[in-house]
């Protein structure tokens, strides 16, 4: 009988192993990202446990992308600024339609009540780099800009990168890059 219970996610005292995984990350929220958070900790007292967890373990490729598309346009403003003569344009063009893609997704999803600061943390994001893109046309003027057009798109970038940064901390399986040592530039 006892294996019956084990193979069925839940154990002798009834509380399902999703449950004790949803409690697991609700404490560590509360606990070890209480004074990180910019939100008032009882709120997330008020979140629903199950829709958090999946709330969370959904928002997962969206953050990931958009660390990529952060990492993609910092390796080849990189490139360019050191003057490397490489075509970055196949990689620009990439992130621009991965965050598009993000954008979209984003615009579609249910927010969990409590954890919408997690969420606008993310969008900030999303929004800052988006608006790089509308401002630039990177994939042609990548290899014309001025030094003061550069700086400006890295002062957005870390923008960004500071917005991911904070809903990286919110949650577990968010990790952050660094901007001052990554290339995603394909040369790996």
């Amino acid at each position: 009988m006892k294996s019956d219970t084990k193979n069925s996610g839940i154990d002798i005292a009834g509380t399902s192993n999703l449950d004790t995984q949803v409690d697991d990350l609700v404490q560590t929220m509360l606990t070890k990202h209480r004074y990180a958070l910019d939100i008032n900790p009882n709120m997330v007292q008020l979140v629903d446990k199950e829709k958090a967890a999946i709330y969370f373990a959904s928002l997962q490729k969206e953050f990931e992308e958009t660390k990529r598309v952060i990492q993609a346009l910092s390796g080849s403003l990189l490139l360019r600024q050191l003057g490397v003569n490489q075509d970055v344009s196949a990689s620009i063009s990439s992130a621009k339609e991965t965050l598009q893609e993000v954008s979209y997704r984003l615009k579609e999803m249910k927010i969990p009540i409590g954890l919408k600061v997690h969420f606008d943390h993310l969008m900030y994001s999303v929004q800052t780099v988006n608006r790089i893109f509308t401002k630039y046309s990177l994939e042609n003027d990548i290899y014309f800009m001025e030094e003061e057009q550069l700086n400006e798109i890295f002062r957005h970038l870390n923008i960004a990168n500071q917005n991911l940064k904070k809903s990286s901390t919110f949650s577990m399986g968010l990790g952050m890059i660094s901007l001052e040592t990554s290339c995603f530039c394909g040369l790996h």
